[in-house]
């Protein structure tokens, strides 16, 4: 940075500080010290704000997914069945252990919605017809005796740096017709594999 000479007379800027303004010289240590800790912050702060990107999309797809193997599934599914899905689940979006579902099958009877059966892992709570309000919203306009089947995907997720995001449960919440028949079996006598 140059400052022309008339700016230095009129100002009455001593000749030392004109001197070391009009200076092209420097030290790549001092700039490199300098520069260093500032691209460092970027380069974490940027790392991680991908990172729960990309989370937040593996773990959509992941559910998506799911939900579209159980609508094309034409038998009967278990408790067994939804472990394995479970395990398949981890398995897609590298989190072992920090993630539940919940799979429902929800209808509509007379212009209210109800829940025909529920499945939780992990300790996922089941849903009820009781507790459907909270996803309510979510469900998409069905006709009458209509159903659709719900996988609810919850996902602990906390960041490697502490840059603004904060610990927190990613949820997704995936209704899907059923493609080859009118609704999925479910047969709750069949434990869950401990």
């Amino acid at each position: 940075m140059t400052i022309p000479a008339r700016y230095c007379r009129m100002f009455n800027v001593p000749a030392p500080l004109v001197r070391f303004l009009r200076a092209e010289t420097a030290a790549m240590s001092i700039e490199a010290a300098i520069m260093l800790p500032i691209m460092m912050i970027m380069y974490i702060g940027a790392f991680s704000y991908f990172d729960a990107y990309r989370r937040e999309a593996v773990i959509t797809k992941a559910t998506y997914a799911i939900g579209d193997l159980l609508s094309r599934e034409e038998g009967t599914v278990t408790a067994v069945d939804f472990e394995g899905l479970h395990d398949l689940y981890e398995t897609i979006t590298f989190s072992e252990g920090a993630t539940r579902l919940r799979f429902s099958e929800i209808r509509r009877v007379s212009g209210s919605l109800e829940v025909v059966w529920s499945y939780g892992t992990d300790g996922s709570t089941q849903l009820t017809t009781a507790t459907l309000g909270s996803v309510a919203a979510q469900v998409p306009t069905l006709l009458d005796n209509e159903r659709i089947v719900v996988v609810e995907s919850f996902n602990d997720y906390e960041p490697a740096f502490n840059v603004g995001l904060f610990a927190r449960t990613q949820m997704r919440f995936v209704p899907t017709r059923q493609r080859y028949a009118a609704r999925l079996d479910y047969d709750a006598s069949v434990p869950a594999p401990s």
